[in-house]
C-alpha cells in the first residue's frame, strides 16, 4: 500500500512539473506571438503609407 501511494505522489509531482513547464512555454509563445503580430502591423503601415503618400498632396 505505501508503495501506492510513493507512486502516485511521484505520477502528482510529476504532473505539477510538467504544468509548470507548459505555462511558461505558453508564457513565451504569447509574448513571441505578439512581437509578430506589432512587426506585421508595422510593415503593413509602412506599406499603406508608401501606397498613399500623404506627405505629398
Amino acid at each position: 500500500m505505501c508503495r501506492l501511494v510513493t507512486n502516485a505522489v511521484d505520477h502528482v509531482q510529476m504532473g505539477t512539473d510538467a504544468l509548470h513547464n507548459a505555462k511558461n512555454l505558453q508564457r513565451k509563445s504569447r509574448k513571441c506571438m505578439l512581437i509578430s503580430i506589432i512587426l506585421l502591423l508595422l510593415i503593413a503601415l509602412i506599406v499603406v503609407l508608401s501606397i498613399l503618400k500623404p506627405w505629398k498632396k
